[in-house]
């Protein structure tokens, strides 16, 4: 990525295509993940990459279009912080959507030579008072 803007982008194109060397060349190799699901702690390229292929594996025939909005991004010369909503749909051959949630995204990225990395992600959804159970819509 030649700016961290870029990284939403190819992060939906990634995600998309199941393109896992899309989706791993947007990570450091000592990156850390704080994630929502099972496995909720990641540091290193070889467990991102692990991840990712569980994720990718686990959608079977189904495409998965990712949407981002309200994302607002700080940027310094060797730092930037973005954060943003981001809407997963899970769609059959068809384009029928079978499943999705939303959830928030925050990144930490660096600048190596000219190209940024994510150096730090972490995702989240709220937790209702009620039940104690996350809001994914």
């Amino acid at each position: 990525m030649i700016n961290p803007s870029e990284f939403f982008e190819h992060y939906g194109q990634a995600a998309y295509s199941k393109n896992r060397e899309l989706m791993i060349g947007l990570y450091h190799h000592e990156a850390e993940l704080f994630d929502m699901w099972n496995s909720y702690h990641l540091q290193g390229i070889e467990k991102i990459g692990t991840m990712v292929d569980a994720w990718f594996t686990s959608l079977g025939n189904e495409q998965l279009e990712v949407e981002f909005g309200a994302i607002d991004i700080k940027q310094g010369e060797q730092i930037a912080f973005a954060y943003g909503f981001v809407h997963y749909r899970a769609l059959d051959d068809e384009g029928k959507i079978l499943r999705q949630m939303r959830n928030r995204m925050t990144v930490c990225l660096i600048k190596i030579n000219s190209a940024w990395l994510v150096l730090h992600q972490h995702t989240s959804i709220p937790i209702s008072s009620e039940d104690i159970k996350g809001v994914f819509e």
